[in-house]
């Protein structure tokens, strides 16, 4: 009863995607300017888009780039940083988008490009059907099997830092950043959920106290909710970060954490610090004057 409900809950995130874009912010376009450049599968992906690991610059931002999942012809955009020559490698960040939305198109409203000033490439793949499975395990799940390929993918061409992966998303992106972090914590280093809820899973993964058992490693977690979003309800992000809390085995006090309100959970077992931002007074949106900042922020201490 409980998965059904969670289930219901994000479907009602559906009736908004992409948030409005952050005040403040570009539309999306950094020092790697934007160069729309599409591939017609993934063989062509890699023959456009493989200077990551051969000392020349990285291209910037490649948007309709494909990949093969299991004979799916999946789609995504990446950006790869210009400075970004393969000597040395760098975290990456998924980034998921809401239900009916794109990968370009959180990448515009989010905008953690800019924050990171070239510090990570980051990938916007897009969910199948304009959503994401939060139901299915790994093993019968699209999406995850996507996940994986471009993680594979990323190791052997862009030269990536396997322990700096990372996921954030929001409202049904960000359901599904908490999935992963689930049932890929041993490839992902630390999840960002923005207006979400989640993990959850099947009935038989949870314990005699009804909480759930994750069938990989726990993941350092941040968690940001508005009190007045009346598309996913706050109790929905409060369910996330006491998962995270309680996996991370944190204990039940805080303290301040930049930018406020944000509060760190302390005695957190080490290397997975768990971060609540609960922010006043903003609806079913990314925090529009801080969510990049506390996310890049917070992947990059990791």
């Amino acid at each position: 009863m409980k998965r059904l409900l969670l289930l219901a809950v994000a479907a009602l995130a559906a009736c908004s995607d992409d948030p409005p874009a952050s005040s403040g912010s570009s539309s999306g376009s950094t020092s790697g300017s934007p160069s729309s450049s599409s591939s017609s599968s993934s063989s062509s992906s890699s023959s456009s888009s493989s200077s990551g690991g051969t000392g020349q610059p990285g291209p910037g931002f490649l948007d309709a780039q494909k990949i093969d999942v299991a004979g799916t012809t999946r789609t995504y955009a990446i950006y790869v940083p210009p400075s970004h020559d393969g000597s040395k490698p760098i975290p990456a960040v998924f980034v998921l988008h809401g239900d009916g939305g794109t990968g370009a198109g959180i990448r515009k409203t989010f905008n953690l490009e800019a924050v990171a000033n070239e510090g990570a490439i980051f990938v916007y793949p897009d969910g199948e059907g304009r959503t994401w499975n939060l139901d299915d395990k790994a093993g019968a799940n699209k999406d995850i099997a996507l996940f994986d390929a471009l993680v594979a993918e990323l190791k052997t061409k862009w030269a990536v830092d396997p322990k700096r992966i990372f996921a954030t998303g929001y409202s049904s992106g960000g359901y599904f950043a908490n999935q992963l972090g689930c049932r890929r914590g041993s490839v992902l280093r630390a999840v960002a959920s923005h207006a979400a809820g989640g993990p959850y899973g099947a009935d038989d993964e949870y314990d005699q106290n009804g909480k759930l058992v994750c069938p990989e490693p726990p993941v350092a977690a941040l968690a940001s909710h508005g009190t007045s979003d009346g598309t996913v309800d706050l109790s929905e992000g409060i369910s996330s970060r006491d998962h995270w809390r309680r996996v991370n085995a944190c204990s039940g006090t805080t303290k301040p954490y930049d930018p406020s309100p944000c509060v760190e959970y302390t005695g957190c077992a080490p290397g997975r610090p768990v971060v609540w931002c609960e922010v006043p007074g903003i609806g079913h949106v990314v925090w529009p004057t801080n969510g990049a900042k506390v996310t890049w922020s917070f992947f990059a201490s990791l």
